[in-house]
């Protein structure tokens, strides 16, 4: 993030995020305009200062409850001051409302900084700061607060997506396959345009327990270390039931240009 006002932006945010927030109030502690930095929030972010602290407030919430708070306590605690009006986000952006999901809720999968190590050739991915792909998984996997930390990774991960040896698949926000990389067409034996067809209940054994709605789905058959078990089956073209490591990415991405620019790209070259 080269720009400081929109840094001083984000950490007012993550102080404060269970406030009562505005565009406008953040405007006044940074000194600003309100309509200059919600320019500059959205150009350098990718998504409106409103979109972003809602989003920072309902990924503190789903971990509240994933840990059994009560619902009421959890939306005051994130900053609602009305019920109705958290239940509503919530459901925009998760599909259901906060019980249902506690009871489908499945702990995030703590993965190892070395299981993604994938070769594009004799050396790792490398950038300006010399990021491996552990490096990036680390940082995918970061905590809420550092959301914005994750889209950078995952710009990364979609700027050599075409190029990595892991099978990437990509979901939409219902849960349907929008978007795959060589590596996952060459496993599962299917075209894009035929995966666009199927859900993940159509191409996995049992995808009960795994969360299906605009993710990343990396499937490994060597999972790095090699002691890091197989936990999924694919089902292949053929009918055959290929073993896997499935790791699953919320898709923090999903709106932005460069991914959209990708899936179109990917939808002309099937054509």
């Amino acid at each position: 993030m080269n720009n400081i006002l929109v840094r001083r932006m984000l950490d007012a945010i993550d102080r404060q995020y269970s406030e009562a927030m505005t565009l406008r109030t953040v405007s006044a502690q940074v000194g600003r305009q309100p309509a200059h930095l919600g320019r500059l929030f959205r150009q350098e972010v990718g998504v409106t200062f409103r979109e972003y602290l809602t989003r920072v407030r309902l990924e503190r919430a789903t971990g509240l409850i994933r840990e059994g708070v009560k619902i009421e306590a959890i939306a005051l605690s994130v900053g609602y001051r009305s019920k109705k009006n958290f239940y509503q986000q919530f459901k925009r952006h998760y599909g259901t409302t906060p019980l249902p999901y506690r009871s489908q809720a499945v702990p995030a999968v703590s993965e190892p900084a070395g299981i993604l190590r994938a070769r594009l050739g004799p050396e790792p991915i490398r950038r300006e700061s010399d990021v491996s792909l552990g490096a990036l998984v680390s940082t995918v996997r970061i905590s809420n607060r550092a959301w914005r930390l994750a889209v950078r990774a995952q710009r990364l991960m979609l700027k050599h997506f075409t190029r990595l040896r892991i099978g990437i698949l990509l979901t939409n926000e219902v849960g349907r396959y929008v978007g795959a990389n060589p590596a996952a067409t060459s496993l599962t034996r299917y075209s894009l345009n035929e995966l666009r067809e199927l859900s993940p209940e159509d191409l996995f054994v049992d995808p009960r327990s795994m969360e299906t709605r605009g993710v990343w789905q990396f499937l490994m058959l060597h999972p790095n270390p090699p002691d890091q078990s197989l936990n999924a089956i694919v089902r292949s073209k053929a009918g055959e039931g290929i073993s896997v490591r499935l790791v699953t990415f919320r898709n923090f991405l999903w709106g932005h240009r460069e991914l959209s620019a990708m899936l179109g790209e990917q939808v002309a070259a099937a054509v």
